[in-house]
């Protein structure tokens, strides 16, 4: 196996294993980037589990040396945040305070898939502009839009840093 399909597959693992825990709430997964290890700990009973791999594991996938975009999300992963979008939308589209929006469970569980939800949320922002930022600088730790933009500014924004990073 050469290096570019090693790295593909490292990265399919990794998104499976993203993907098999972001519904859990004790497990985790880590990453050592200096030993090649990533490492599923529980968090409930302590044990963990350790797998080498035989490469450096980059820090954004949209930024590989191959070009390769984000590893793109499993099926019952997309099924489960449309689920949960539409929910939120339905439950919400009548409070005016955006926190109160925000702070609603399946907004938060959006959140608590982690970085597969990215590129779902994006989809989402070029579909309909709405108030995901939140979530998006939640998960991403990233900020583009300034403080005081509408919804269809920092949705823009947003758009443009997704198209930037190749996760639309």
């Amino acid at each position: 196996m050469n290096e570019t399909n090693a790295n593909k597959t490292t990265l399919s693992i990794g998104s499976f294993l993203q993907a098999a825990i972001a519904s859990s709430e004790s497990l985790k997964l880590k990453i050592n980037r200096r030993r090649n290890e990533l490492i599923l700990v529980d968090s409930a009973t302590g044990y963990s589990a350790k797998l080498d791999i035989e490469m450096e594991i980059e820090d954004d996938p949209a930024e590989m040396a191959n070009g390769d975009p984000p590893p793109s999300c499993p099926p019952s992963v997309e099924e489960l945040f449309q689920e949960l979008a539409s929910q939120w939308r339905n439950e919400t589209s009548h409070l005016s305070l955006a926190i109160k929006q925000v702070m609603h469970p399946a907004y938060q569980r959006i959140i608590g898939l982690g970085p597969v939800a990215v590129p779902l949320i994006l989809r989402e922002l070029q579909r309909e502009p709405d108030h995901w930022f939140w979530a998006l600088e939640a998960i991403t730790g990233e900020k583009p839009a300034t403080p005081g933009s509408s919804v269809a500014q920092a949705a823009q924004v947003w758009l443009q840093w997704g198209k930037e990073r190749h996760y639309i």
